[in-house]
């Protein structure tokens, strides 16, 4: 999948992020890893836990986006640090499966992380990067 005319923003895998009733997505190449709550001790916001050779700073996406969520049962955990040196890990409500996009569409505003809007599933989705929230 592909642009003709060279365009990078085609073809680019991202990865369903479910918070409360919203969807965020994020490149695919931001993921680290994603852990199921049922599997962790300590997965609360502001907890830091071990793995392997990392620790990883606990945050809820939904307070960071100002969503609304009830439920989490997974933790993404991002490629980077954060300003404190800890990974940044999000609890969220579920994860979808990756999906590639075909573009990436501009959005109006200055929201330091939010990257413009995907195409998922029928509906436009919010492509946000992770890291700009935690390096700020």
């Amino acid at each position: 999948m592909g642009d003709q005319r060279g365009d990078r923003r085609s073809g680019i895998d991202v990865l369903p992020l479910f918070v409360g009733d919203e969807t965020y997505a994020v490149k695919l190449d931001r993921v680290a890893t994603v852990l199921r709550t049922g599997v962790l001790d300590d997965a609360e916001p502001g907890s830091v836990i071990d793995v392997r050779d990392h620790t990883v700073e606990i945050a809820d996406a939904a307070s960071l986006l100002g969503a609304n969520s009830d439920s989490t049962t997974a933790v993404v955990v991002f490629h980077g640090c954060g300003t404190d040196g800890h990974v940044p890990g999000w609890l969220v409500s579920e994860v979808g499966d990756p999906t590639t996009v075909d573009e990436i569409r501009a959005t109006v505003g200055s929201i330091r992380h939010v990257r413009g809007k995907v195409r998922i599933g029928g509906d436009d989705v919010v492509l946000i990067d992770p890291l700009r929230i935690h390096q700020s």
